[in-house]
């Protein structure tokens, strides 16, 4: 009887968002300085990056390889004054950040940082398929070569954009006043009109779980079965972040501490023991969620509050990401030298020239404006290779060719 009772009690406790008790938070900050104001956590590996959104408190980036080693600023070229404006992404095995006077990118995961060549205020980065896009200012834009050059996808949406989602051939941008969508390179733009509680309130996350489309704001989390069109508030919150990871969604809010859901992002727990507690009845923001080998990691607010918990405490067995390769393209050291590709613009075909290259075990794969696999051609063992390029449509397009751990990324132009 008393087992049957201690379970019926346990079961009440879960359901109105208390927290089991062998799941807690454990604060992290050892090395961060008084007054930091993390903007971002991120993951990578067994290391943990964050970005400090104030000018006046030490370094802009500090970064930690464990869970036991304190944290130690990351040198950056950035000005005195300087802020990190978004989350750090990857693609091509590069980190990027954006700040308030540029892009920064790091080649040894996050201990050094170097202007990208992006200038001007970056307000959010997003990495898909080694594809990177920005909030450059209020535009949306993407590059296939890390950063070395940009196309503007036309947004429409008249605001700063703050999330991205890619899911199959659908980027969802969400802002600061509502949410759209293109599946067409960025000519159309559709803008999410119903329910009328998604409009007007920032799209503070979206992501992606079991083939399902979710958006978080101010008013809740809202799910989408079809690819978009319609939505459904699943969890009634003031939200502040969102990610996916295995086969749970984490929601931070405003005041209610952190959020799981269960793998149908319907039914969601509180779990908060450890986090910071304002004493009113409310716990502290959760502005950034992101995870590592070992850990959940997320930014509670007030000063240099990075709190973690264990994978396994909340039944999540993440993977690795497998929508970035694993080794930086070969651009950063100027082997683009060694490649020449011509006609550009092309009608019919391209030549590809590696000079000075060894041919060994080289693969061909061209991508869309969108980051789209869309023509490969093996491997190749000739200095001078030919490609048709009959089958592609008039556009921008982005050759990469691999050899071992070296990439290089060259941009054409099809036209009719």
């Amino acid at each position: 009887m008393k087992k049957i009772i201690y379970i019926l009690i346990s079961a009440a406790l879960l359901a109105n968002g208390i927290d089991a008790p062998a799941q807690t938070w454990r604060g992290k900050h050892n090395g961060l300085p008084s007054g930091f104001s993390a903007k971002s956590v991120y993951g990578n590996g067994t290391s943990i990056i964050v970005t400090n959104s104030s000018s006046f408190s030490g370094s802009q980036v500090y970064l930690t390889p464990d869970s036991s080693t304190a944290f130690a600023a990351s040198p950056s070229a950035l000005g005195l004054f300087a802020t990190m404006e978004s989350n750090v992404a990857k693609a091509h095995g590069v980190l990027f950040a954006g700040s308030s006077v540029g892009l920064y990118k790091s080649y040894d995961n996050g201990q050094t940082w170097v202007a990208a060549g992006a200038t001007g205020a970056v307000y959010q980065v997003y990495s898909r398929h080694d594809t990177l896009y920005a909030s450059l200012g209020f535009s949306v834009k993407m590059s296939a070569d890390t950063g070395t050059t940009w196309t503007d996808l036309g947004y429409t949406g008249g605001s700063l954009a703050v999330s991205y989602l890619k899911s199959g051939g659908t980027l969802f941008v969400g802002s600061t006043s509502n949410l759209q969508y293109t599946n067409d390179n960025g000519h159309t733009w559709t803008a999410i009109s119903s329910p009328s509680s998604m409009n007007g309130v920032s799209i503070v996350g979206i992501a992606a779980l079991n083939n399902n489309i979710y958006a978080a704001c101010s008013n809740g989390v809202y799910k989408s079965t079809d690819g978009g069109v319609t939505w459904n508030n699943v969890l009634a919150r003031d939200m502040f972040s969102l990610i996916a990871v295995d086969s749970s969604l984490l929601g931070g809010t405003a005041t209610n501490g952190m959020f799981q859901s269960d793998m149908t992002g319907t039914t969601w727990t509180a779990i908060n023991t450890g986090l910071p507690y304002t004493g009113v009845a409310a716990y502290n923001a959760i502005n950034s969620i992101s995870y590592n080998d070992q850990f959940i990691i997320c930014s509670a607010g007030g000063d240099s509050a990075i709190y973690v918990i264990g994978n396994g405490e909340l039944g999540l067995h993440p993977v690795p990401d497998t929508s970035t390769t694993t080794t930086a393209v070969a651009t950063i050291s100027g082997q683009e030298n060694n490649c020449s590709l011509y006609p550009n613009p092309a009608t019919s075909s391209i030549t590809v020239e590696l000079n000075n290259h060894t041919t060994d075990n080289i693969a061909i794969a061209v991508y869309d404006i969108m980051g789209r696999k869309v023509k490969t051609c093996g491997h190749e063992n000739a200095p001078t290779i030919k490609m048709d390029t009959k089958d592609l449509q008039p556009g921008t397009y982005f050759l990469h060719i691999t050899q071992g751990k070296e990439c290089i990324v060259k941009r054409f132009t099809v036209i009719q």
